[in-house]
């Protein structure tokens, strides 16, 4: 092998470590100084009701369940703060009936979070405009009640998601 190719797979493997691969359950999300966490309720900017209580409720379940941290109300007593915000949350139907009714809907839900290590005044994770989306059948008797499913299967989705690039740090 020739010098120069020694030297630049030399270099390929020294840059290799640095290059933000690392298996899932071993990333260096969350500081271990962090003990406590606070989620409010979400902020709604949407017209649809519930959709903050479905996703403030979903986010809560999700870190407690897959973090070390303890879930408690009042934000200045937290160690971290979780804020979160639904900025849209919009339902159109993407297939039609015989008789040009919905007949598949798809719902899509943008949302902001912010989690702030307020120990040593650090966002730890910011992501802005999420947009997570789902679809479900329907007819005009069961529309409100599938709406409602399909935006809580959209905030398991979400915590999931978020919660693992968190704890994680992907």
């Amino acid at each position: 092998m020739s010098p120069r190719r020694l030297s630049l797979l030399l270099l390929a493997l020294a840059l290799l470590p640095g290059c933000g691969y690392h298996l899932a359950g071993v990333g260096g999300g969350l500081p271990p100084s962090l003990k406590t966490v606070s989620i409010p309720p979400f902020r709604n900017q949407t017209s649809r009701a519930q959709v903050d209580v479905i996703f403030t409720a979903a986010i809560r379940d999700e870190l407690v369940r897959r973090s070390k941290l303890k879930l408690i109300e009042k934000v200045d007593e937290a160690d971290a703060h979780l804020d979160g915000e639904i900025v849209a949350c919009d339902v159109r139907p993407i297939s039609t009936s015989d008789q040009l009714v919905g007949s598949l809907y798809e719902v899509r839900v943008t949302l902001n979070l912010r989690l702030i290590d307020r120990v040593h005044g650090e966002l730890l994770f910011e992501g802005t405009n999420l947009t997570y989306t789902d679809t479900y059948p329907t007819d005009e008797s069961s529309f409100y009640a599938l709406e409602t499913q399909t935006l809580e299967r959209i905030a398991k989705k979400a915590a999931s998601s978020a919660v693992a690039t968190m704890v994680e740090a992907f």
